[in-house]
């Protein structure tokens, strides 16, 4: 089983931690910018994953079929 997923998500959101206090504790708005773009990094790494997944089912059921 492929955990590269898992690890990509869990990295990228403990990256986040620091910028998500310094804006949301610490109201320092400099660390919107920073928190909006690794948040947009996480999308773009589940959107990616989304498709892999529909691949592989859509290969699954064509094996089936065959």
């Amino acid at each position: 089983m492929e955990n590269n997923f898992i690890n990509q998500i869990v990295e990228l959101a403990n990256t986040l931690t620091a910028d998500y206090e310094k804006f949301f504790v610490k109201q320092q708005n400099a660390a919107s910018s920073r928190l909006r773009k690794g948040l947009k990094a996480i999308a773009d790494v589940c959107k990616a994953e989304r498709k892999r997944i529909t691949e592989v089912r859509n290969s699954r059921k064509a094996a089936k079929t065959s």
